[in-house]
Parts: structure tokens; C-alpha cells; sequence
């Protein structure tokens, strides 16, 4: 997974802390030039029989924006629209905290983030504007542990990294049908592999840290 995708995902989990924050921004009421039976505001609330506000719907700074509340008075559920119009969706735990947040951007490129309790990113399902997606689980220090993805010409790529973020295990397959299993050290550097080549001829090498083949077979 290369750094534009990583980016990709970080804006996205940017996308949902900006969400949280406009949950409580909400502009006056307003009843000018209102039509005969129309009622025209910037805020509705929606309270229940104790007078705890349950529902919000309103405008923004970027846009209009709807929030369901739990009993404890923590937003549940809220709907936006960005500042480029882009949809927002976000569903929170019982404490408020972010847990999926759903999210299209004004290219079209879009995604699904899956947060624990800290708000950490641990999943995360995007698909950029040119239509490749990808799959992305990370660790509780937020680093990228495993990824899919499609890459140019819809070939799959797989990837197990270390503790640092560093690629560990890369599993390909070229447009070709080739494939290739790399393995690498903690510097990134690819030490030993496995591949088929197209006409199924298989081999097996081992690299030294400058990236030379020091064994192979056959």
C-alpha cells in the first residue's frame, strides 16, 4: 500500500473528528419570507416526555446536518453534508465516541472507517476515484498491519507488516498471471522471495541487504 493510499485513509479519519465537532454547531432561528404553510428554520429539536433533546436538525458553517441522541444526551447517529457537499455519516458508541464513520468526497472516491473505543482506526475500506479499493486493518498504535488492495490493471496485492509499519510478507499477481511472495527485513528490504512466471516456471531466492541474489533455486 503506498503512502498516497495511507493519506487517503488518515483525510478520511479527519473527514469524521470534523464531523464530531460541527455536531454542536447550529445556527438561529429564522422565519423570513416563509411561505404559507411552511415552516422555516435553521434549528429543529426534537425533545422527549423528560425534555432531553433527542433529535437535532439544523445548518452549519459547511452544511446541513441531523443528529439522533441517546438518553445519556451523546450524539448516536448523525448525517452530514461537508463543505463540498460531500455525505458524512458517523454511528458512535454509548460515550459518543466515533465507531464507523462512512464518508464520499467530491471526487467520488469514498470509504468506511471502523474506530475502537479510543477513536483509533482499526479497519478501513476505501475505494479512490479511479475505482481501486482497498481493505486496511491497523494495531492499536496505529500502525498498518495488513492490506488488500487492487492495484493497476485489477492485480491483487497483499501485504503483512511488522510491528513498525514495515512490510514484512508482499503477495502478488501481475496482469500476466504471475505471481510473486516477497519476504523483507525490518529496513524494507525484500531478502528472499518466491515466484511463478507466467508459463509456470517456479523459483525460489535469497538476497542479501544490497538487494543481490546470493542463493537460488533451481
Amino acid at each position: 500500500m503506498d503512502r498516497k493510499d495511507r493519506n487517503f485513509v488518515l483525510a478520511a479519519c479527519l473527514g469524521s473528528a470534523v464531523l464530531g465537532a460541527a455536531g454542536s454547531q447550529f445556527l438561529s432561528f429564522r422565519d423570513a419570507h416563509a411561505q404559507a404553510g411552511t415552516l422555516r428554520t435553521s434549528r429543529l429539536e426534537i425533545v422527549d416526555d423528560t425534555g432531553r433533546v433527542r433529535a437535532r436538525l439544523g445548518m452549519t458553517k459547511d452544511g446541513p446536518l441531523y443528529s439522533l441522541y441517546g438518553r445519556n444526551g451523546k450524539a448516536g447517529m448523525v448525517m452530514a453534508l461537508g463543505g463540498t457537499d460531500a455525505p458524512i455519516f458517523a454511528m458512535n458508541g454509548t460515550a459518543g465516541h466515533n465507531i464507523i464513520g462512512m464518508f464520499v468526497n467530491e471526487d467520488d472516491s469514498a470509504g468506511i472507517i471502523l474506530s475502537d473505543k479510543a477513536e483509533r482506526v482499526r479497519s478501513a475500506m476505501t475505494i479512490k476515484k479511479d475505482g481501486q479499493p482497498n481493505y486496511i486493518l491497523s494495531d492499536r498504535h496505529g500502525k498498518y498491519r495488513m492490506a488488500m488492495a487492487l492495484g493497476d490493471n485489477d492485480a491483487p496485492v497483499f501485504t503483512m507488516n511488522g510491528t513498525a509499519g514495515h512490510d514484512i510478507i508482499g503477495m502478488s499477481v501481475n496482469p500476466d498471471d504471475s505471481a510473486a511472495i516477497n519476504f523483507s527485513d525490518k529496513a524494507d528490504k525484500v531478502r528472499g522471495s518466491m515466484t511463478v512466471e507466467k508459463d509456470g516456471r517456479f523459483a525460489i531466492e535469497r538476497l542479501d541487504a544490497n538487494g543481490k541474489t546470493t542463493h537460488s533455486w533451481p
